[in-house]
């Protein structure tokens, strides 16, 4: 996708408005670093950087609203992830709405191992029983999944 389509994709995915300004701040510095042509093999490193940095910023805002945190991850969004029901609870709406069950897309049980190794990991043991720590950890894990090719590659 080209830098317009993944701000577009991005947009549509998280519920957030392009034109938030922390996401249009981001989108704006990063704009020049994203994928100009939509072609595989032009692809950068440069260009995931940028991507990163843009899919952290929609994840941020996205997770740290509550009307937008509900509207994506339910209104069981734990408030703390201090085990595996609360894991599942931000691993399987970031699955189902930025991968999707596409016979071109990754297993969900990979998906889901690697998002729960980054959580737990993240987490540190007993870091994430704040609710703080938990919207931290999953604007990292939504970044991860936002950011990636599942939601970038056409």
């Amino acid at each position: 996708r080209t830098f317009d389509a993944i701000n577009a994709t991005m947009a549509g995915i998280t519920g957030v408005s392009p034109n938030n300004t922390k996401v249009k701040t981001t989108y704006t510095s990063v704009r020049q670093s994203l994928p100009a042509i939509n072609d595989i093999q032009a692809f950068l490193s440069s260009h995931q950087t940028s991507i990163a940095q843009l899919a952290l910023q929609y994840c941020n805002v996205m997770v740290n609203d509550s009307t937008m945190r509900t509207a994506f991850f339910g209104a069981g969004f734990p408030s703390t992830i201090s085990n595996q029901t609360d894991r599942d609870a931000i691993i399987n709406p970031l699955f189902s709405k930025m991968v999707g069950n596409v016979i071109s897309q990754p297993d969900q049980t990979d998906v889901h191992e690697k998002l729960n190794n980054l959580i737990t990991d993240l987490c540190n043991n007993s870091a994430c029983s704040t609710s703080k720590r938990t919207l931290d950890v999953t604007t990292a894990a939504c970044g991860a999944a936002l950011g990636s090719a599942t939601t970038l590659v056409e």
